[in-house]
């Protein structure tokens, strides 16, 4: 008996149930992924979330290195079409 299936049924007898199936388990790992498309759409809404801030940042008039701040975020931005 593996470890895993061996923890199955502990959790299986903590918990009153069933031991998982060979699918259950299949499904809960494939739960577990984080697809692509979720990470990208998070790195979109950060590279929003950096430009707004920039520009908060300067509109506050805050002395910082505005002109490395765009490339930065643009770099940010390259990158997120890298995977697709």
């Amino acid at each position: 008996m593996s470890n895993s299936a061996g923890l199955s049924s502990v959790r299986a007898a903590e918990w009153g149930g069933k031991e998982d199936s060979p699918r259950d388990e299949r499904l809960a790992r494939e739960a577990r992924k984080l697809r692509l498309d979720t990470f990208i759409r998070l790195r979109w809404l950060a590279v929003a979330g950096q430009t707004i801030a920039i520009a908060v940042a300067a509109g506050f008039g805050l002395r910082f290195p505005i002109a490395a701040c765009p490339d930065l975020v643009a770099a940010s931005a390259l990158l997120n079409l890298a995977p697709r």
